[in-house]
C-alpha cells in the first residue's frame, strides 16, 4: 500500500481541483502550524476531580503565547484574503484581537464570530470559515500531549480529549477494531457498535462547555490575560 503525506495529497486535489483552491490553502496552512512543536507549550493539565464522562480538557485553562497566536492568526487571515472575491475583506479583520478570535474559535462561539465580525465591518461568514480553523494548531498539541492519557474505557461518542465530535470512523487491523477520528483535535479513541455515536445530554453540550479557556502568557511585550470559557 503507496502512503501519501498529507502536503502531497492538499497539492494534488489544489491541481485536479483548483476551485477548492481557497479551502485547501487554508487546510495546508492548518497542517503546518499543527506540526509546530512550539503549540506544546500551552498545553493544560487535566483536572483529577473533572467528571467521569468528561473530556481531558474538561475545566481547563491554556496559556498561550500571544506573539505566536498573534503569528498564526494574522498568517490565516493573510491567506484567506489572499484568494479575492469575498474572502478579501478578511484583511480587516487583523484589526481584532488574535486571542478573542482564537476564544471564538476553541468554543465554537458564533454569536461571538459574528460580534467581531460586524466589529471589523465585515460578513460573519468568512470569517467563521477561517475561526473555525484558529484553534486547531493549538488542539492538536493537547491531543499529541494527552492522547496516551486517554482512558481505555472511554466509550462515549465524543472526543475524549476536546469533547468534540467525530469526523471519521475507521476499521482497523485483522480484528476490524472501531476507532473515531476528532474533527478538531484529531483525537483517536475506541468506539464500541456499529451504530453512530448517540446524541445524549452529555455529547450535546460537550463541544463549548468542555473546551479548554484561553489565558494569555506572560511574553517580553506586554503581559496581560485573556479569559474564556472554563
Amino acid at each position: 500500500m503507496r502512503t501519501v503525506k498529507a502536503g502531497d495529497a492538499l497539492q494534488t486535489a489544489a491541481r485536479q481541483r483548483p476551485e477548492w483552491g481557497g479551502w485547501l490553502a487554508l487546510l495546508d496552512a492548518v497542517r503546518q502550524a499543527a506540526a509546530d512543536p512550539g503549540w506544546a507549550g500551552a498545553v493544560p493539565r487535566p483536572l483529577e476531580d473533572r467528571a467521569p464522562d468528561a473530556p481531558l480538557l474538561a475545566g481547563t485553562a491554556a496559556s498561550v503565547d500571544a506573539g505566536r497566536v498573534r503569528h498564526w492568526v494574522h498568517h490565516l487571515l493573510a491567506t484567506a484574503a489572499a484568494r479575492g472575491g469575498a474572502a478579501a475583506t478578511l484583511e480587516r479583520a487583523r484589526t481584532l484581537e488574535p486571542l478573542a478570535l482564537l476564544a471564538a474559535s476553541v468554543e465554537s462561539d458564533a454569536a461571538r464570530v459574528e460580534a467581531l465580525a460586524a466589529a471589523a465591518g465585515i460578513a460573519a461568514p468568512p470569517l467563521g470559515a477561517v475561526v473555525s480553523l484558529v484553534a486547531m494548531p493549538l488542539l492538536h498539541a493537547c491531543a499529541r500531549a494527552l492522547g496516551p492519557g486517554v482512558p481505555v474505557t472511554w466509550r462515549a461518542g465524543y472526543c475524549p480529549i476536546c469533547g468534540a465530535w467525530p469526523t471519521l470512523a475507521e476499521a482497523r487491523g485483522l480484528e476490524r477494531t472501531r476507532r473515531l477520528r476528532c474533527g478538531r483535535c484529531g483525537g483517536d479513541w475506541h468506539g464500541s457498535g456499529f451504530a453512530a455515536p448517540s446524541a445524549t445530554p452529555a455529547t450535546m453540550r460537550a463541544s463549548a462547555p468542555w473546551c479548554p479557556g484561553i489565558r494569555r502568557r506572560r511574553s517580553e511585550s506586554k503581559p496581560a490575560r485573556c479569559a474564556g470559557a472554563t
